[in-house]
């Protein structure tokens, strides 16, 4: 069987494994995605910790005077 473009079809077992193959890149892809956003969130969390720290240090300073 011929597709529009002259392109011969492959057969239901080649066209099966294709979209197993395209759906687990999928799923990497999208793990990869949700890694990325949780390092971005505790990088986040770091850095406004470490922005409370300097907050309560400069408050103590200030107290200390």
């Amino acid at each position: 069987m011929r597709d529009e473009g002259g392109g011969i079809f492959l057969g239901e077992e080649e066209e099966e494994e294709e979209e197993e193959e395209e759906e687990e890149e999928e799923e990497e892809e999208e793990e990869e995605e949700e890694e990325e956003e949780e390092e971005e969130e505790e990088e986040e969390e770091e850095e406004e910790e470490e922005e409370e720290e300097e907050e309560e240090e400069e408050e103590y300073r200030y107290v200390m005077w």
